[in-house]
């Protein structure tokens, strides 16, 4: 790239005066360096943007699994306590026919028999409506997760990528930079041999 440029000008740097030559010299050089510190720019730059994307996907990532720890932690206590539930409801059940058969005494009969199927019967109903509202509470808990998963994808996926320099840009700059300077001292009478 460099080469066609540089090959374009050297014949006319040669028809440059001493003044002239040094002052395009030192022209070139400037371009160079500014060319060079704003890859180098540049790259820092990319490299900075490439950590805190980094950063930003490790902290949504962190995030996520916080939060479905503590939904996970939630549906846990949901079956412990829908279990609990069932379990108090058993032995209060379990209490009231044996309180019914202490009271009948040595009476059995179809009254007897009625009641304790009736308590057998409350007892699986208020166990069906536990686990009917536990799971409820489980399907809005997985809900939940879904929604934590979506937010931490939705927060990645709104980062913009990183945009690495380009040395095809930096070296076209360069050219064109030194195309710039050598038009200027090639223009300038002042700068020509003879003077």
């Amino acid at each position: 790239m460099c080469a066609p440029v540089l090959g374009a000008v050297a014949p006319a740097f040669a028809g440059l005066s001493g003044l002239g030559q040094t002052l395009m010299i030192a022209s070139l050089g400037l371009s160079v360096a500014q060319g060079v510190m704003g890859y180098q720019a540049q790259k820092a730059q990319f490299k900075a943007q490439s950590q805190q994307i980094a950063a930003t996907e490790a902290a949504a990532a962190q995030s996520m699994h916080s939060d479905l720890a503590m939904l996970t932690l939630r549906q846990r206590q949901e079956a412990q306590s829908a279990e609990k539930k069932v379990f108090e409801n058993r032995k209060q059940a379990l209490a009231a026919k044996g309180q019914a058969l202490a009271s009948s005494g040595s009476v059995q009969g179809l009254s007897v028999s009625q009641l304790l199927n009736d308590f057998t019967a409350q007892e699986a109903q208020f166990a069906d409506s536990v686990a009917h509202n536990k799971e409820l509470r489980l399907e809005q808990l997985g809900a939940e997760r879904k929604r934590v998963h979506a937010r931490a994808v939705s927060r990645v996926a709104g980062l913009a990528p990183a945009v690495g320099p380009s040395l095809g840009n930096t070296a076209l700059g360069i050219a064109g930079s030194t195309l710039g300077t050598a038009s200027t001292f090639l223009g300038n009478p002042n700068f020509r041999r003879g003077i």
